[in-house]
C-alpha cells in the first residue's frame, strides 16, 4: 500500500485569542480535541502543526 500523507493546506486551521488563557489558541476543525496555546498567532499554528509530526 502506498499511502500518502495530506498537506496541512487539506485541514481547516483556526486560530484566536482566549482572554481566559491570556494566549492565543490554535485549533483544527479535523482535530477537535488538539489545541495550541502560544504567545503569538505564528507560534500557535506551528505549535499546532508539530502536534501532528509536521
Amino acid at each position: 500500500m502506498n499511502a500518502t500523507v495530506p498537506s496541512a493546506a487539506e485541514y481547516d486551521y483556526r486560530v484566536f485569542w482566549s482572554s481566559e488563557d491570556g494566549a492565543f489558541v490554535a485549533t483544527c476543525a479535523e482535530f477537535p480535541s488538539l489545541s495550541w496555546l502560544a504567545d503569538s498567532q505564528t507560534a500557535a499554528l506551528t505549535g499546532h502543526h508539530h502536534l501532528g509530526g509536521r
